[in-house]
């Protein structure tokens, strides 16, 4: 198997000052970074899956543009279905990013961009800023805790799967 490729927190702070300038995709890549999630789940994340309140975003659905038509579907599995709580922080930073979204209701895209977006927005920040790409679900390393991380995707890639009905 491939070895996963992650940024250091110092790394991804350097890449992420090559988009400060873009709202939706600084907000995009820092909500990946510090959330985990997967660019098919941020890119059909919702306002109403955003709860500020209690700083979680609830994972329910997933997005892929297919034969130029956007789909958004609920997850492979059922445990992809989850809710993620998120720093104070990255909660300030959502809640201003969604004052700028004009008149966006509760239901629509936060992020109405594609996966090949985001692509070329990293690979235009790494360029910029000298850095190494790496696969986009490893860019999911943002909390301190990267260890207790691996633990928990260990435990949960050697759980047996759960007979399909």
């Amino acid at each position: 198997a491939e070895e996963m490729q992650f940024w250091t927190k110092a790394e991804f702070e350097q890449f992420i000052t090559a988009v400060q300038d873009k709202p939706a995709s600084y907000t995009a890549f820092m909500t990946m970074y510090y959330t985990g999630m997967r660019v098919g789940e941020l890119c059909a994340l919702t306002p109403a899956d955003v709860d500020l309140k209690n700083n979680t975003i609830a994972i329910s659905k997933t997005f892929q543009r297919i034969n130029g038509k956007d789909v958004v579907w609920a997850p492979k599995t059922p445990k992809s279905k989850r809710k993620i709580k998120m720093p104070q922080f990255l909660c300030a930073e959502l809640q201003e990013y969604m004052t700028f979204c004009y008149k966006i209701q509760p239901n629509e895209r936060l992020f109405p961009v594609t996966k090949s977006f985001l692509h070329r927005m990293m690979e235009k920040g790494c360029r910029q800023q000298n850095l190494d790409k790496i696969r986009f679900p490893h860019i999911n390393v943002g909390s301190e805790a990267i260890t207790p991380l691996l633990q928990a995707i260990k435990a949960v890639q050697n759980q047996p799967e759960a007979p399909q009905q």
